[in-house]
């Protein structure tokens, strides 16, 4: 089993089986995604290393060589990126491990032919082939500087996108997994505990000299605070103190905690680790200070989970799908749902905010027209009055002039009559305002 894996790690570049548990499933997938990939863009002079020198016993070297480099440059500009193998993919590095034994014997046997530079072409050959590689990156380099993008990170990032899609399929990660040695990422629930043990070492009084600074300026506060009180004596005691910012701080064993108010005027509490510095453990939405002190005091003494003292409404915690061992059609239908829900809250949100704002426009604008129905019912009842309009009186004053010269005129008697009848129909009507129908009575009078 271990020559197994022996062979595994030399061939597939993996890390040799000891370092395999340092590592989790999705960064071994990674390691073989990239190293794969870096195979593939340039897969005809990666498996020349075992083809050249047995080419080399019937041919010069200078036309193979040429060859491959010819053949190389074209599969990377028309194949490597739209088309991969995950068969040929793996089989390759396989091929490639004979040239221990290809490269050694067949430089041997072109020696005793009498070709001493196609010999040390053959046994040198894969060490040609890294210098190739480089001088091929290289290019790509310089026409990444015209093309103003990095043309090797884009041919990469391509065929790694297309082998991630096909590698289920992939015997040695299949194999790999299997054998379980990969390292499980922890669970929470798994990270609490290991945090709880450590925390063990750090009784009342004591703490990591790594915490950051902040904290230790806390917990110094608060051991002060808590000398004044006449209980102080005993480390087993819970004692509430308050920060300069309305906080309440205490300690217990391992760990120390606050509780604060948020910005939905409720309490929310948070503990920490006295060996890490970590936040082991928040919650919020607490209805009462003294909810999220128990809260507190009940996980740091008997570990609970805080949630349990949480009123029956909590708030919802976003948490990340594992989507690592869902099909590539689930994972579409996955993503879909995220995306309309997504679009359905932001919408709901958008329409929470649109709404009070509209209703407030509405009142706005009916304000408004209610102001400018008034004005002008005020503006037309002066108008009638006569009162502020000069330009209208100063008009009327000549008119009156006029009339009163018609109605003075003895030699005209018949147009003083016409127009004394007139006035007096005038002076009856209900739209004549007062300041006219005043004018219109000096008239009358004379």
């Amino acid at each position: 089993m271990k020559t197994i894996l022996w062979v595994l790690s030399m061939v597939y570049g993996l890390p040799s089986f000891p370092a395999w548990k340092t590592l989790t499933e999705d960064e071994l997938e990674s390691r073989w995604l990239l190293l794969r990939s870096i195979e593939w863009i340039n897969w005809p002079l990666f498996i020349s290393q075992s083809v050249v020198p047995p080419l080399l016993w019937f041919y010069e070297w200078q036309p193979v060589v040429v060859a491959v480099i010819v053949i190389t440059i074209l599969w990377r500009l028309a194949i490597a990126t739209r088309c991969v193998s995950v068969k040929l993919v793996e089989l390759g590095p396989l091929f490639v491990g004979l040239k221990f034994l290809i490269c050694p014997i067949m430089a041997l046997l072109i020696w005793w032919q009498g070709d001493r530079v196609g010999a040390v072409v053959a046994l040198l050959w894969p060490v040609a082939v890294l210098l190739l590689e480089l001088s091929l990156n290289n290019c790509g380099l310089v026409v990444a500087a015209f093309a103003r993008r990095n043309v090797l990170r884009a041919e990469v990032e391509a065929v790694q996108k297309r082998l991630a899609a096909r590698s289920e399929s992939s015997w040695v990660l299949n194999y790999v997994k299997a054998l379980g040695y990969t390292r499980r990422t922890p669970s929470p629930d798994e990270v609490l505990k290991e945090e709880r043990e450590k925390a063990k070492e750090y009784p009342f009084g004591k703490e990591s000299p790594n915490l950051p600074q902040w904290q230790l300026d806390e917990l110094t506060r608060h051991r002060r605070l808590r000398q004044r009180s006449s209980q102080s004596a005993d480390p087993g005691k819970f004692i509430w103190t308050r920060t300069s910012k309305g906080a309440a701080v205490t300690e217990l064993d391992g760990y120390w905690a606050d509780v604060a108010v948020t910005e939905e005027k409720k309490f929310a509490l948070a503990a920490y680790s006295k060996d890490s510095g970590l936040e082991v453990i928040t919650w919020f939405d607490y209805e009462t200070e003294q909810q999220a002190m128990h809260a507190a005091v009940d996980f740091m003494r008997d570990g609970k989970d805080p949630r349990a003292r949480m009123p029956e409404k909590q708030p919802k915690k976003f948490e990340a799908k594992d989507w690592s061992r869902l099909s590539p059609a689930e994972m579409e239908r996955e993503a879909q749902e995220t995306i309309r829900n997504a679009r359905q809250k932001a919408a709901q949100e958008m329409e929470d905010l649109i709404e009070p704002v509209e209703a407030e426009f509405v009142a706005n604008m009916k304000e408004l027209s209610t102001k400018t129905k008034l004005g002008y019912e005020k503006a037309t009842a002066t108008y009638l009055a006569g009162e502020g309009d000069t330009d209208y009186k100063r008009h009327m004053k000549h008119w009156y002039g006029q009339m009163k010269a018609i109605l003075s005129d003895e030699s005209n008697p018949q147009a003083a009559a016409e127009l004394r009848a007139t006035l007096e129909e005038e002076y009856t009507s209900v739209t004549m305002s007062d300041w006219d129908k005043h004018q219109i009575a000096k008239l009358l009078r004379k």
